[in-house]
């Protein structure tokens, strides 16, 4: 009779913990409220030094690169960077790489140069985690697999977490994520529009085609990034894992 009534006491103790439990999960599954910033995909466009013009217009004639192209009247599509030794040379400057890869993936064809600020005006507006598309299904199939939380995808494309009493590490990550207030744009595809560094010239990269083993095409510029996914055509990367890769990263 003893240990009958002490069981009864432990299981109705375990039940009312698993309650409270799940009175404090509902309470909290919510969606978690961040702070959203507006998103600027306008290039300065102050004119370049004459000193950096003509350092541009050395190292590009001395390597054969055509610098005749221009993102708009006042800006170089180049800028001057410097070697670990201190030696100079020219590269595409980081904001506009990520405007052609972003036109790219919002346009779903070879954007143009000279109306990449037309084009992005598809783009996301604000900060968090935005998903292209055609990517969302399988992107949002994937995150919900490796977290305990719960995600949507909102009719913007960005995703959403609900905050919940038990998260793992992934959710956890997620959560600083969008906390951040940085831009994070996420495309499941093999092939990625660039500028070409010597011909100024926007063309298709079919990174996978290049690279069977490289899970992910990334661009960065001024707290925004682009993580351009692999669709694993030659079955030598793993979309999960990539996906579990770059969100460990952060």
């Amino acid at each position: 009779m003893k240990k009958r009534t002490i069981f009864t006491l432990i299981v109705l103790f375990l039940s009312i913990i698993i309650l409270t439990l799940l009175i404090i999960n509902k309470k909290n599954n919510r969606n978690l409220v961040i702070q959203n910033n507006p998103i600027n995909y306008e290039e300065n466009k102050k004119d370049e030094s004459a000193e950096d013009k003509e350092i541009i217009k050395e190292i590009a004639e001395d390597k054969g690169i055509n610098i005749n192209n221009s993102y708009n009247e006042n800006t170089s599509l180049y800028e001057v960077k410097k070697e670990y030794d201190g030696r100079e040379y020219i590269t595409v400057k980081d904001s506009i790489k990520f405007k052609v890869a972003l036109a790219g993936i919002i346009k779903k064809q070879k954007p143009e140069l000279n109306k990449l600020d037309e084009e992005l005006k598809k783009a996301p507006k604000h900060t968090g985690i935005w998903i292209e598309e055609s990517s969302r299904n399988e992107f949002l199939k994937i995150i919900n697999e490796i977290t305990n939380a719960n995600y949507s995808i909102d009719e913007d494309g960005f995703l959403r977490q609900e905050e919940s009493f038990i998260m793992n590490n992934y959710d956890k990550k997620i959560k600083n994520i969008l906390l951040k207030n940085e831009l994070f744009v996420f495309a499941i595809n093999s092939e990625c529009y660039i500028l070409d560094e010597v011909t100024g010239e926007i063309t298709l990269y079919p990174f996978e085609e290049m690279d069977p083993h490289q899970g992910a095409e990334i661009f960065e510029s001024n707290d925004k990034y682009i993580y351009v996914i692999s669709q694993n055509k030659k079955g030598k990367t793993n979309i999960k894992e990539t996906i579990e890769n770059i969100i460990k990263s952060f």
